[in-house]
């Protein structure tokens, strides 16, 4: 197909074959922007998450890894880093630390660390919390009778 403005040749494009919604995209007509590469996409992203802080830059490194950043790489990450408007880098790169220290390697993730002020928890070994929490375990009595729910009373 042939393209004409004013009776010159703009453009020159190949059909599709018959395939309803298929389409062809010349990425010539992309901005500059749209046609970054991968690695140069990562490169840029590297750099911004390394000024966020080094949880937010091990945050990308271990995200890079997953199927998520097969598919949306970029909007996760923006995501991450838009989150910095809101709440800040420092909160932003302990939010990112924890979500990695906790394995929970999403945006969503990030998010809510940001939201509900849990980056301001210290981070706690596996090991140390289960044998910490096995001296806080109380039998179920315990708490009825400090909530004062199914408190049987003998009178």
């Amino acid at each position: 197909m042939k393209i004409y403005h004013a009776g010159k040749e703009i453009a020159l494009h190949s059909l599709c074959g018959n395939a309803k919604g298929e389409h062809v995209t010349d990425k010539s007509h992309y901005p500059s922007t749209k046609t970054i590469t991968r690695e140069e996409l990562l490169s840029s992203y590297r750099e911004k998450m390394a000024e966020v802080g080094t949880g937010a830059l091990a945050f990308l490194e271990a995200f890079k890894d997953t199927d998520m950043y097969q598919c949306h790489h970029y909007r996760s990450i923006s995501g991450i880093l838009a989150l910095r408007k809101k709440y800040g880098e420092d909160a932003v790169d302990k939010a990112c630390q924890r979500a990695c220290h906790y394995g929970n390697i999403t945006y969503r993730a990030v998010k809510r660390i940001c939201e509900s002020g849990l980056y301001n928890l210290p981070l706690e070994d596996e090991q140390e919390l289960s044998m910490e929490g096995r001296s806080k375990i109380r039998k179920l009595s315990d708490y009825r009778q400090m909530t004062g729910l199914g408190v049987i009373s003998h009178e």
